[in-house]
């Protein structure tokens, strides 16, 4: 399902947050098939959380780290997003970094799925 970039030394994430991707993916692959639709129907993109932590650094600035499902048109991507709030600023730093495709078969029995010719890409 999830087509890695790299392994998680190349990716820089822990090899246990990937193993987390994987089963929030497998356990809510029919909610991503809702979201899918609803985005391409709407000719939209988005994104939906996995999971996320905030970090106080001693310094006093503030990370949010997340890791996200992107889907863009036919295309989807686990995403590790980080935003880092500067102390004593409104600075705010944001990075994203693609870690890796998502591609989840059609649906038996959808109709939406039933009516095109290739897979739905995730």
């Amino acid at each position: 399902m999830i087509e890695w970039y790299g392994t998680p030394e190349e990716l820089n994430v822990p090899k246990h947050d990937m193993e987390l991707i994987e089963k929030w993916v497998e356990e809510n692959k029919m909610e991503l098939h809702e979201i899918y639709h609803f985005l391409h129907d709407h000719e939209m993109e988005g994104s939906k959380i996995i999971y996320g932590e905030q970090i106080e650094e001693a310094r006093g600035d503030t990370r949010i780290i997340s890791y996200e499902v992107y889907i863009i048109y036919d295309a989807a991507f686990i995403i590790r997003s980080e935003e880092r709030q500067i102390s004593g600023t409104n600075e705010i730093v944001k990075s994203s970094t693609r870690l890796g495709s998502l591609e989840l078969p059609k649906v038996e029995g959808c109709k939406d799925c039933s009516n095109s010719k290739e897979q739905n890409k995730y």
